[in-house]
Order: C-alpha cells, then sequence, then structure tokens
C-alpha cells in the first residue's frame, strides 16, 4: 500500500512559508512522502487534495533536526527571482539537509531594527543564518549587526549563528564607491564574528557571501543583484557546507 502525506515546511510564523512539490512517485505499492508548494509571494487557499482510491495517509518522516533553520535577511533572502517557490536557496538546502526552515527575508526592509531583532530571538531554532546585508547602508550594517546578535545571545547563548557577508555584485567592478560600501559590510561581518570569537563565542561563524556566489558566477543573477534558480543553487552549494558545520552534520559527496 502507497503512503502520500503532506509535510509542511514549517509549522513556525514566518513572512511566508516556501514550500515545494516533489514529482510524484512512478513507484507502485511503495511509501513516498510528498512536499506541497505555495507561492513566496502570495497565499494560497487548498481546496482539496486528490489521491489514488487504495492510498494511506500517514505521518512524514521526521526532518533531520527537530528545530528549523532561521534565515533573516532581504529579498535575496525571500527568494523572489527563483523560477518557483521551491528553487530558493532556503527550499534548496531544507532539501538537500533534510530541514525544516523559516524564512525571513523583507524585501526593502531587512535592515536588522532591535524590534526584529526581538522578535527573531523568540523563535526556538536550530540555527540562525543573518543574510541581511543587502539593505542597509555600511554605517546601519555596522550599527545594528552587534545589537542583533547580543539580543538573540540573550535567549540562545549556544545556538549557531551564521552571519553572511555580500556575495558579488557586478556593479562593484563599475565604481569605486560602489566596491568600497560592499567591501565596508564584508568587512563589518568580518572582523565582528572574529572578535566575538575571540571573546569565547565558539557558535558564531562567518561566511564571505563570495563563496555562494562569485564574480565567475555572476551570470546567476536576473539583475545584478537577485538571484535567478541558478544563483540560489550557487548560493545553496557555498553556504550547505558551513551550516553542516554549524549544525554537526554529516558531510556529504560534492555536488
Amino acid at each position: 500500500m502507497s503512503r502520500t502525506s503532506t509535510r509542511p515546511v514549517s509549522s513556525h510564523p514566518a513572512n511566508f512559508i516556501q514550500l515545494f512539490s516533489t514529482a510524484i512517485a512512478q513507484t507502485k505499492n511503495s511509501n513516498h512522502d510528498k512536499l506541497n508548494s505555495q507561492t513566496a509571494s502570495k497565499g494560497v487557499t487548498i481546496n482539496e487534495i486528490v489521491f489514488e482510491s487504495n492510498a494511506k495517509i500517514e505521518p512524514p518522516a521526521a526532518f533531520a533536526l527537530s528545530k528549523p533553520v532561521v534565515y533573516y535577511g532581504s529579498s535575496i533572502t525571500q527568494g523572489g527571482c527563483a523560477s518557483n517557490p521551491g528553487m530558493s536557496c532556503q527550499a534548496q538546502l531544507s532539501r538537500w539537509l533534510n530541514l525544516d526552515f523559516i524564512n525571513l527575508g523583507f524585501s526593502g526592509n531587512g535592515l536588522g531594527e532591535p524590534a526584529v531583532a526581538d522578535a527573531v530571538s523568540e523563535i526556538d531554532a536550530a540555527c540562525f543564518v543573518l543574510d541581511y546585508w543587502g539593505n542597509p547602508t555600511p554605517e546601519v550594517f555596522k550599527e545594528t549587526l552587534p545589537k542583533f546578535v547580543e539580543t538573540l545571545r540573550k535567549n540562545h547563548p549556544k545556538t549557531p549563528i551564521i552571519v553572511t557577508g555580500p556575495y558579488f555584485f557586478p556593479y562593484e567592478a563599475l565604481t569605486a564607491k560602489n566596491e568600497g560600501a560592499l567591501a565596508q559590510k564584508r568587512k563589518t561581518a568580518q572582523e565582528f564574528v572574529a572578535n566575538q570569537r575571540r571573546a569565547g563565542d565558539k557558535f558564531i561563524s562567518y561566511v564571505d557571501g563570495r563563496e555562494m556566489l562569485s564574480r565567475e558566477q555572476a551570470f546567476g543573477l536576473v539583475d545584478g543583484v537577485h538571484c535567478n534558480s541558478l544563483g540560489f543553487y550557487f548560493c545553496a552549494k557555498g553556504l550547505e557546507p558551513h551550516l553542516r558545520k554549524a549544525l554537526k552534520l554529516r558531510s556529504r559527496l560534492a555536488r
């Protein structure tokens, strides 16, 4: 008897929930889980789900960890330019690592405000990924990042925190001003994390965004800023080993 089940990617409140639909299994008389997709930017009402007459619905397989990975950031984090909700960086990582996730990507508004930090800190997460370098100025990023992490640490002293820096923007190569702004943000994030680790926080790490999307991978951008599905694949591939290390998950063969 085949098992057909629906597993939400996250049961926690979020700006939106990204889900991915798996292909219908071709094998009969076998058990398989199904993940149902929802759009990234609009609500979806599911009126009915049709199964084969002999299908048996059972609880789905568990995620690798009981808690979700929480991503906070901008429209880049939101995954708004992916071809479908399942091709965001976070959704791809969710499938590869079998992890629940919460995507708190706020288009144009990932600014690291104290009130947002307070709200994010209320989530019982397996890991926090602070990916909000895209919206604030270098000055605002430098001011808010330490406070954001301090707020998280009040409730989560040993929860892994990953801070990302900017990935490659083609306009970096156009003017010294553009290059300088992104370099400032990279320096801010890298130096802050290094100082935190020297002070004893061994659960925080920095990822240079150019490991996620480099100059050579800039064709993965739709407008020189936002990733397409291929760009998000590059981002997921670059972030994956850092997530595995932070969460102590077994490494796997290269993709």
